[in-house]
């Protein structure tokens, strides 16, 4: 840990430096977008007088040097980079599979949590397991035009994984992944192309946004929804997530411009689980876009 965030200090003291040189030119947009985000949420954890003050600055600071380095090597190396990135995602996630074999039951217990592997609590490794799915797919169909046997032993170890967990939100996010590697795969034939084009980062950025507002405040698809969860096992709240959304959204409006910044585990559960009745645990609001807005505004 302490090695780790000496590395993670340095990369941001090397990102100034390099900020200062370059006169902050030649930075991406999504790197912009994420750099601003962050520091308008440190803004408002010192806003908020319940909010985690010298966390959010740790949080920001070790945040950043990774992102500029992402950005600055997707320019120079942008297939080195991934390589190593996937290696790296991929060796944890073998290495966790070994660890669901010999531990049915689980390695440790970490507070409440007591089915604890390799990564972590169960329901907490698809952060690691999809990272490492998408990117030996992206090496596999640079390098060779298809995914390859490698590549779908490691999406095999990832549903084996899942499987062993039973972690079902994860299933439902792979299965979606699965299919869509299908349909985006190389064809012989390049008028397929023309139907189907990837678009930029940016704009997939903006379009799940969009997908995922409709999706949370929408009840037109809750008939579906339902539908696809019975076959995954879970209920209509998505285990008390949709709850959480709504409880998000709630909060959201009620501090809209500034948010509340880093607040602890325990204030998040009292604002977005334990109201109303409801009991549990919840750090925070289980997606991307409605974190950035509770965070920051």
């Amino acid at each position: 840990g302490s090695l780790m965030a000496i590395v993670q200090y340095f990369l941001f003291g090397w990102m100034i430096l390099d900020m200062i040189r370059s006169k902050f030119r030649g930075y991406s947009p999504i790197f912009w977008i994420l750099i601003v985000t962050l520091i308008i949420e440190s803004v408002s954890s010192y806003r908020n007088p319940l909010a985690l003050h010298i966390e959010s600055i740790k949080i920001t600071v070790k945040t950043v040097g990774w992102l500029w380095l992402i950005d600055r090597e997707l320019k120079r190396n942008a297939y080195f980079l991934i390589k190593t990135y996937a290696i790296y995602q991929a060796t944890y996630v073998i290495i966790n599979f070994f660890t669901l074999l010999l531990f049915p039951n689980g390695m440790y217990q970490s507070g409440a949590y007591s089915s604890c592997y390799f990564l972590g609590y169960d329901n907490t490794h698809i952060s690691v397991q999809f990272p490492a799915i998408i990117l030996v797919s992206i090496l596999s169909i640079y390098k060779y035009g298809r995914i390859n046997i490698k590549a779908w032993g490691i999406i095999v170890v990832v549903v084996v994984s899942t499987l062993i967990t039973f972690s079902a939100t994860s299933m439902i996010g792979i299965s979606i992944f699965i299919c869509g590697i299908i349909i985006l795969l190389p064809r012989k034939n390049k008028k397929y192309y023309k139907f189907i084009k990837l678009p930029s980062p940016l704009i997939t950025f903006i379009l799940f946004g969009v997908i995922s507002a409709f999706l949370i405040g929408g009840s037109t698809f809750w008939g579906i929804k339902d539908t696809i969860l019975n076959i995954f096992g879970k209920d209509s709240t998505l285990a008390s997530r949709t709850i959480i959304w709504k409880n998000s959204l709630f909060n959201i409006s009620e501090q809209l411009i500034w948010g509340y910044g880093y607040e602890s585990s325990e204030t998040v559960s009292s604002k977005l689980v334990n109201i109303s009745g409801q009991t549990g645990w919840g750090v925070s609001p289980h997606n991307f876009y409605l974190s950035v807005l509770y965070n920051g505004g």
